[in-house]
This record gives structure tokens, C-alpha cells and sequence, in this order.
């Protein structure tokens, strides 16, 4: 719903060692968050580009959906993510950021 310079957001979240989020719910359709897949396809090559880090969430709003990354894994494989970036694949590397931003 508003404008957001996603380079600026990107390298900010790089110089500042910030993870960023990828929300399966807003994904879904119909979602309250406009244009969130578009969003994402520009925001997530950035954070490749600038080796930033991503946490994927279900943001679940319904029991039944947590857990449930589908798709926002299937646009993660859909656009090549490298899954080294990826943090909540592995403990020891959420374990690893956790102790490096602290």
C-alpha cells in the first residue's frame, strides 16, 4: 500500500545485521497485503545480492496454518533463493546470527 525503496531497505538491513521476513499468510489470496508476491520478487534478489538473511514465517492466523511455509517456499525455489540465506532452516545458523547480532 505505500511505496518502499527496497535497495535502501535491503542495505540498510545489511549494515545493521537484520534479518528480513518472508510471510507465507501474505501470500495468500485473497491477502489484505496488496502486491506482497511482487514485493517480494524484487525485495528477495537484494537480499541475495547483499547477502542478507531471511527468517520464513506462517504468520498463521488459523491453527491450522502454522507451519505451513508452501508459498513462500515455492517462490523461494520459484526465484532461485540461495537456502544458505535462509535462517529458520537450521538451528545452529539462527543459533550463529542470534550470537553475532547480540
Amino acid at each position: 500500500r505505500y511505496p518502499i525503496d527496497y535497495t535502501t531497505l535491503v542495505i540498510a538491513a545489511s549494515e545493521n545485521q537484520v534479518a528480513l521476513e518472508v510471510n507465507t499468510s501474505s501470500l495468500r489470496t485473497p491477502s489484505f497485503r496488496l502486491g506482497c508476491r511482487e514485493n517480494y520478487e524484487i525485495m528477495l534478489p537484494l537480499c541475495m545480492q547483499y547477502t542478507v538473511p531471511i527468517v520464513v514465517d506462517s504468520d498463521a492466523h488459523d491453527p491450522s496454518r502454522v507451519g505451513d511455509f508452501a508459498l513462500a517456499t515455492k517462490l523461494l525455489m520459484e526465484i532461485g533463493f540461495n537456502e544458505d540465506l535462509i535462517l529458520n532452516n537450521d538451528l545452529q545458523k539462527v543459533k550463529s546470527f542470534l550470537l553475532k547480532t547480540s
